[in-house]
């Protein structure tokens, strides 16, 4: 197995520790950082370098409106999560790539936000964008959201 291949396995880890993440919604404290329990972080304090789009504070989602529970555009994982995204970065600047991670944590608020979406079958307005290919009344049946 090539070292690229190693380290991809080991990305592909990080990911999905940082899919586990699913119950943080940030508030900000005076000094404008994220309030958020201990074990999190935010992840540009870590690894700075590592590309962040924080969508889903924004109306550019497969919604087309801001998604319920994200109130600020950073990225919170745990501090475990935000190391391992450190170190797979370090190794692939090197070889002339970036990691690039999307909106970092799911609160609850923001999955029921999503059913609720995929409920109204006549809200389509960012499907050419976001999910052409993809028939929006199978969205559960296929995989694409859970509750």
């Amino acid at each position: 197995m090539t070292k690229l291949a190693s380290l991809f396995r080991a990305l592909a880890a990080s990911a999905a520790a940082l899919l586990a993440v699913t119950a943080v919604a940030p508030t900000a404290r005076a000094d404008g950082e994220p309030s958020v329990p201990k074990e999190f972080v935010a992840l540009r304090r870590i690894a700075p370098t590592v590309i962040q789009e924080m969508r889903y504070v924004t109306p550019h989602t497969f919604l087309g409106v801001p998604v319920d529970g994200y109130r600020q555009p950073v990225c919170l994982v745990t501090r475990s999560t935000a190391e391992a995204l450190r170190r797979a970065q370090l190794k692939l600047v090197r070889r002339g790539y970036s990691l690039k991670v999307y909106d970092c944590y799911r609160p609850q608020r923001a999955v029921d936000h999503f059913v609720r979406w995929a409920g109204d079958l006549q809200d389509e307005r960012m499907k050419a964008e976001f999910y052409p290919r993809v028939d929006k009344s199978a969205l559960f049946e296929d995989g694409y959201l859970a509750e």
